[in-house]
């Protein structure tokens, strides 16, 4: 065991392995990948450890809910459906972090609870919006959160049957 860098680590879902030291994850997680494969003829011929201990996921989904003038926006909490409102996230890579933190911009214009799906190539990201209308001002606001953004590439809403993109819709 070791002192999660997460200072939310102990309420937020987000990531459940922060308390385990990073050298041995790789072993461990080869372990519940074997268990759970257990039944099948299948061998796992070992395991390769991320080089980064942190800022190594590349897709997320986040949830978001809003109470009067209040924006949560973050990964549910242990056990919970309550969402924990999270600044930042070292998990993430630091591009998508940056990203849903800017989607913040949008909060008076999403529904009062939904789900943010983000995904990144290391260098630039993607969000998308299902259950938001590209309907009023939510489009414009999108176009207007992509400039000047660093790394915050393309936004994809979905509400109802209408799909719309702002920017980039898709990475490789």
């Amino acid at each position: 065991r070791v002192a999660p860098p997460c200072p939310i680590a102990d309420r937020c879902g987000g990531c459940s392995w922060q308390h385990v030291d990073p050298a041995i994850q790789a072993q461990l997680k080869g372990e519940v990948v074997l268990n759970q494969l257990r039944r099948l003829p299948v061998e796992l011929e070992g395991v390769s450890a991320s080089p980064q201990a942190l800022g190594y996921r590349r897709r997320a989904r986040v949830h978001y809910q809003r109470e009067g003038q209040d924006f949560f926006l973050g990964f549910h909490g242990r056990r919970s459906r309550d969402v924990v409102d999270t600044e930042s996230c070292p998990v993430l890579e630091p591009v998508l972090d940056r990203a849903f933190q800017r989607a913040r911009q949008l909060a008076s214009l999403l529904p009062r609870t939904g789900t943010i799906h983000g995904i990144s190539d290391g260098r630039r990201a993607i969000l998308g919006f299902p259950g938001v209308r590209p309907a009023g001002g939510v489009v414009s606001a999108c176009e207007s959160l992509l400039e000047g953004s660093e790394g915050l590439v393309g936004i994809v809403l979905r509400g109802g049957r209408k799909r719309h993109g702002v920017g980039l819709r898709e990475l490789e």
